[in-house]
């Protein structure tokens, strides 16, 4: 299952699934999986997470945008507090 974390086509296909951002939230676990697998892979950490930003995160301070569900997102923001250090170190969130 981690190494299937990190292939191409898993990365696009999540844009594609219901399940993915709006329930899921692979711009916060996926930077765990990342500290927890020893991967160095950051720049997947933090492309993903700016994907989640993108797609979910409205002006309110919560990921409501786009789900149906946002006190469950939002709350799942608690993934990124386990993260190892060296990964949180390394997320940029763009603000664009």
């Amino acid at each position: 299952a981690v190494n299937l974390t990190f292939k191409k086509t898993f990365i696009q296909e999540l844009e594609e699934n219901i399940y993915s951002y709006p329930y899921n939230a692979p711009g916060f676990e996926v930077p765990f999986i990342i500290g927890q697998s020893k991967d160095e892979n950051k720049e997947l950490a933090n492309e993903l997470l700016n994907k989640q930003m993108e797609l979910t995160y409205d002006e309110s301070s919560f990921f409501s945008k786009n789900n149906p569900d946002p006190a469950t997102l939002t709350a799942r923001l608690y993934e990124l507090v386990q993260t190892e250090e060296d990964i949180l170190d390394s997320l940029k969130v763009s603000r664009e």
